[in-house]
């Protein structure tokens, strides 16, 4: 963090961009503070860094704030002396239907909106669709009137929030790769970094060290989720700009399942001339999922589809419509990461075109069956 803040200030990186579906922080203001009080009248060696983290971050303060907002509904929170907007909503639940409950459950609500903001540059930002809210969020469905216009959302039929699972045992699979360079060995030299480009690795934002081949890395982590060695739903993404590969495991994700395209390109003797792609989907899996004997967990723990988070979404290349995808099965240019299928499935039926070791990329899928909570409902639209 500390090398990252030094970079954005020598004008060598910038501040990431701030997105309606990435994960993001909130820990950096109170940072800042605790550097600039102790920085302000010590030296960098007389700092004792554990100490400043452990005294600017408290998880029993959010803790406490998030019971306070939920118990009270107060409009202001105070936490450590200190007084603010209560940014955390809670709503009452009218169990009116089951389908009313789905969807007080998958509800939006932007922080901090208030008349004093609606016509501000950043209310107007946050009423627009960002290209990130794809496939996660609904560009549609909002308020009709009033200020809730654009501010009030719903998360698309495809998407899940993730729960938490365990990081160590993450950790204890990516400290054992013969690839890692530990931070013991960096620390030593920091110049490695540099001289040989090396990209960082962060589980759950721990920093484990560092790797040369980031491709090779990526794709032996990607296909251990596909083949149910590490949890289905962890994120696997890559910073180019920061050269960070950044994996989680950690609560409050938005995933979606897209289907995964594999290519031939691993084969013995392979050419573009002899390029094809495909998907593994079949209508036999499609028959199961009417019948309710499989789910889209069962097809991610095959590798026929992967659940996808904002943060990973930009590293791949995803065909919007299954039609536009048979376009290009032979087309090397085109090597789709994901394919979103679109149409109906029974006018528009999906096998199985070739077979290869190797899965490269993906498809995303719009109408299909989702288990809702035990539910199984039939989606002509699914809002992206």
């Amino acid at each position: 963090m500390i090398h990252r803040m030094l970079l954005v200030h020598l004008g060598y990186s910038t501040l990431p961009t701030e997105t309606p579906t990435r994960t993001s922080a909130s820990t950096m203001p109170k940072l800042k503070r605790q550097f600039m009080k102790k920085f302000k009248n010590s030296s960098f060696m007389d700092v004792n860094l554990h100490a400043l983290f452990k005294s600017a971050i408290k998880a029993e303060d959010f803790e406490k704030a998030l019971m306070n907002a939920i118990v009270s509904g107060d409009k202001t929170l105070t936490v450590n002396k200190m007084t603010f907007k209560n940014r955390l909503s809670s709503q009452q639940l009218h169990h009116k239907n089951k389908l009313n409950v789905l969807t007080t459950f998958r509800s939006i609500d932007t922080l901090n909106k208030g008349n004093s903001a609606k016509s501000s540059e950043r209310a107007i930002t946050l009423r627009q669709v960002h290209p990130t809210g794809t496939g996660y969020m609904c560009g549609i469905t909002s308020a009709d009137t009033g200020i809730k216009v654009g501010m009030s959302k719903q998360l698309s039929v495809s998407a899940d929030i993730t729960s938490a699972s365990s990081s160590e045992v993450l950790k204890h699979i990516v400290l054992e790769d013969k690839q890692l360079i530990k931070t013991e060995a960096i620390l030593q030299d920091m110049t490695l970094v540099n001289k040989h480009n090396l990209h960082k690795v962060f589980v759950n934002g721990d920093w484990l060290g560092c790797v040369h081949d980031f491709a090779l890395f990526l794709t032996i982590y990607r296909k251990k989720r596909r083949s149910g060695e590490i949890h289905l739903y962890t994120t696997v993404s890559h910073n180019i700009a920061a050269n960070e590969i950044h994996m989680w495991v950690d609560s409050g994700r938005l995933v979606r399942p897209l289907l995964v395209v594999s290519n031939n390109m691993a084969k013995k003797g392979y050419t573009h001339d002899t390029f094809r792609q495909w998907i593994s989907l079949t209508n036999d899996h499609i028959a199961q999922l009417q019948a309710r004997k499989i789910d889209i967990d069962d097809l991610a723990r095959q590798g026929i589809v992967e659940y996808i988070s904002p943060e990973e979404h930009e590293n791949t290349y995803i065909a919007f419509e299954h039609d536009r995808f048979k376009q290009h099965i032979t087309d090397p240019l085109h090597r789709f990461y994901f394919l979103r299928q679109s149409g109906s499935y029974r006018s528009n039926p999906i096998r199985i075109m070739g077979n290869s070791k190797r899965l490269a990329t993906h498809c995303s899928w719009w109408p299909c069956y989702f288990s809702i909570h035990k539910w199984w409902i039939r989606i002509n639209t699914i809002p992206s």
